[in-house]
């Protein structure tokens, strides 16, 4: 019998993941959402772009997959600079996101979704970050998958509320790399795109 990536991710993990008990149906849910997502052949070759959205900061990250593995491309981050107006901003996001389509022509763009921030400025720019992505990817004809940070988490880690770092060790560790990658933001995108890459694997293989 096939062991599922949760269960893979899960067996790496058990050594970091602490001792605290998760709502089966809390798990349920999460699990559901990746399961809805839309199919593709476990076999195809596929490259993901997965994306953290900000607009100070623009993590993003390519991931490829074929027959069930997953290697990393290249990553990097889109930096705006504070002095200058939200519109300019905004603006050169755009830019050079249309760029990185046009570039790796990625099957699949997964992006962090909205979740819960305490300081409603950085609602407002994740917000305007995931309209400038949704828009480019959608005047290039990118498919666009949103996960949520508890969906991203479990898919990684096979634990809903890991931390960053617990995150980011795992990130290193399925992908080989030799660090973790920086800033943060890039190691986030990296995440999005397991996750996208992930959910494929493990609906076409509940198929």
């Amino acid at each position: 019998m096939a062991i599922s990536c949760y269960q893979k991710q899960s067996m790496m993990y058990r050594s970091l993941r602490p001792k605290l008990f998760i709502h089966k149906n809390y798990v349920s849910k999460i699990l559901s959402h990746l399961a809805e997502q839309p199919q593709i052949c476990f076999n195809d070759f596929m490259v993901i772009l997965g994306v953290d959205p900000g607009t100070a900061r623009l993590g993003w990250g390519i991931i490829k997959t074929e027959k069930g593995q997953q290697t990393v491309g290249l990553y990097g981050c889109i930096q705006t600079k504070k002095t200058q107006s939200d519109s300019v901003r905004l603006e050169q996001l755009f830019k050079e996101f249309t760029k990185l389509l046009k570039k790796f022509k990625p099957d699949a763009v997964a992006i962090e979704d909205i979740f819960f921030f305490k300081n409603q400025k950085t609602i407002i720019q994740v917000s305007q970050a995931r309209g400038i992505v949704l828009l480019a990817s959608a005047q290039q004809n990118a498919p666009t998958h949103s996960y949520s940070p508890p969906q991203i988490k479990l898919a990684v880690t096979g634990y809903g509320k890991a931390d960053k770092r617990q995150v980011q060790h795992m990130i290193k560790s399925i992908l080989k790399l030799k660090t973790i990658p920086k800033p943060d933001d890039t190691a986030d995108a990296l995440a999005v795109a397991l996750t996208h890459a992930f959910s494929h694997k493990m609906k076409s293989r509940v198929k």
